[in-house]
């Protein structure tokens, strides 16, 4: 059975040097065992994920930006504080920025790191991903939708893939996966996030199969 919170999403806008720059991350608890954290800007942002690390983290970069420090802080904290049976689930997409996606490449990533992108982008589960669910996905997240309607399907449904060989074989080829999407639009009132669908999913299969805590 999936417990999720009912909508339990903080979002924090900081305002920097004075200026209405908003750079807003988002922080919710999706089940018991897994937390969501969304980021807009590095190295401003790694405040997110500072306290994050007594559970799964699913770590939302799309659409974030930074300079190449920005991303080097972030890959140093996964390294720094990744723990065992403790998966992090990186959501990558095109719109996350050049630095970040190059530092974040499968091969650089720590044990217990599992990437996920749209088809094109570099990651250990490439999804295909209709751009046009994933902007209403978006939308409606920051409308305030709850991520209910987000993640609703087929979560408990088989693997599609033997997704649990990415852990299993951290130390071997991270070669990418492609696993197809979900419908996207259930209509125009419940939008679906299939990237944010399958991290959940890939977590709830991983923890029925004994391979996480």
């Amino acid at each position: 059975m999936l417990h999720l919170t009912k909508h339990a999403l903080v979002c924090i806008v900081a305002l920097v040097a004075g200026e209405a720059n908003q750079s807003v991350w988002a922080a919710a608890s999706i089940r018991p065992d897994l937390e969501y954290r969304s980021a807009t800007e590095f190295p401003r942002d790694l405040v997110a994920f500072q306290d994050t690390r007594e559970m799964a983290l699913i770590a939302d970069l799309r659409f974030a930006v930074s300079d190449e420090a920005g991303a080097a802080s972030f890959l140093a904290w996964l390294h720094g504080h990744t723990r065992a049976g403790l998966p992090v689930y990186l959501i990558l997409n095109g719109s996350t920025s050049g630095p970040l996606r190059d530092a974040l490449v499968p091969e650089a990533l720590p044990s217990g790191v599992i990437s996920l992108a749209p088809i094109g982008v570099r990651a250990d589960i490439a999804v295909q991903v209709d751009r046009t669910a994933e902007d209403a996905a978006r939308a409606a997240l920051s409308g305030g939708v709850p991520f209910e309607t987000l993640i609703s399907g087929d979560l408990l449904g088989k693997l599609r893939i033997d997704e649990s060989a990415i852990v299993q074989n951290r130390n071997s080829s991270r070669a990418g996966r492609t696993v197809p999407g979900e419908s996207g639009l259930g209509s125009a009132a419940e939008p679906r996030d299939p990237l944010l669908q399958r991290a959940v999913q890939l977590h709830m299969g991983l923890k029925a199969l004994g391979r996480i805590r």
